[in-house]
C-alpha cells in the first residue's frame, strides 16, 4: 500500500501553481482544525488569483466511509468536484464552496485544488472561515465535467475523444484539422503512471495516417494527472494542443 502524507487545510494559505503540476496540493481535511460553532460549517474561498489571463481552478473534495487517512491512496473515495472560470485574472464570482464535514455517511478528508492554464506559474489564496450555511452567497458551482474555455484559436474536431478504457494500458483519440492540416491528440496512460499526452500530424487525406517523418509526433506537458482524473487530463491535452498549434502549426509547414 502506498502512502503518501499531505499537509493540513489551514485557515489561511497562499498555493503556487507551476506548469509541470497542475493539480497542485492537496490538503487533509480535520474539523478540530477549525472553531465551529453551533449551526456552522467551515467555508473555503479562493481569492488573489496572480499571473494568469484564462483557464479555470478546479477544487475536489474526497469523502471516505470510514475514518481513513487522506494519504492512504488506494482505498478508492466519492468526491465532488467545483469549477471556477476565470478571465483575465479575474476569478468568477462565485469562489465559496461550503465544507461538509459529513455527507451522505462520509466524511470529508482531503481537498484537492488546482489550476487549468496556460500560465507558467500563478499563486492562489485560501482562506477558510466557519459560517451558516443558509447565509452563505456566491457559492461555486458543483460540476462533473469541467467547464468549456473559450480560446482565440480555434481548431475542428474531426472526431471526438473516442476512449479506450482498458484499465492498463488505456489511451483516448482526438482527431482534428487546424487549416488544413490533420492531427492526432493521444491521452495515454500506464498502471502507476499519470497520464502522457501526444500530438501527432497526419496526412492531409482524411484518413489520419502519419506523415512519414518520425519527428511529427510532439510531446504536450499537461502535468499530472491519476487515471480517475481523466476529464482533467482531457482538457489539460486540449489546452496544451491549442498553445502548440499558435505557436507551431502556422510556421511549421509542411
Amino acid at each position: 500500500m502506498k502512502l503518501k502524507y499531505h499537509e493540513q487545510l489551514k485557515p489561511e494559505e497562499t498555493i503556487a501553481f507551476r506548469r509541470t503540476n497542475f493539480f497542485a496540493v492537496t490538503r487533509e481535511f480535520n474539523k478540530d482544525a477549525f472553531e465551529i460553532l453551533s449551526e456552522q460549517l467551515p467555508v473555503l474561498h479562493l481569492s488573489n488569483l496572480t499571473s494568469c489571463e484564462s483557464g479555470f481552478v478546479v477544487v475536489q473534495l474526497s469523502y471516505s466511509d470510514f475514518e481513513a487517512p487522506a494519504h492512504i491512496q488506494s482505498y478508492r473515495q466519492f468526491a465532488e468536484t467545483y469549477y471556477s472560470v476565470f478571465k483575465n485574472g479575474q476569478l468568477d464570482a462565485n469562489n465559496t464552496i461550503p465544507l461538509h464535514p459529513k455527507t451522505d455517511g462520509k466524511q470529508l478528508i482531503s481537498i484537492s485544488i488546482g489550476l487549468c492554464s496556460r500560465t507558467e506559474e500563478a499563486t492562489i489564496e485560501l482562506i477558510v472561515t466557519c459560517e451558516k450555511e443558509n447565509e452563505l452567497k456566491n457559492v461555486m458551482k458543483k460540476q462533473s465535467n469541467p467547464p468549456d474555455l473559450d480560446n482565440n484559436l480555434k481548431f475542428n474536431t474531426i472526431q471526438d475523444w473516442d476512449d479506450d478504457l482498458s484499465w492498463c494500458p488505456s489511451q483516448c483519440i482526438k482527431k482534428i484539422e487546424y487549416h488544413g492540416r490533420h492531427f492526432i491528440l493521444l491521452l495515454h496512460w500506464r498502471h502507476h503512471n499519470t497520464w502522457t499526452a501526444e500530438l501527432t500530424e497526419c496526412r492531409p487525406d482524411g484518413k489520419f495516417a502519419q506523415l512519414d517523418d518520425k519527428t511529427t509526433t510532439y510531446t504536450l506537458n499537461i502535468g499530472r494527472w491519476k487515471d480517475s482524473e481523466l476529464d482533467f487530463a482531457k482538457n489539460s491535452a486540449e489546452l496544451a494542443m491549442v498553445e502548440w498549434l499558435g505557436g507551431n502549426a502556422l510556421t511549421n509547414t509542411i
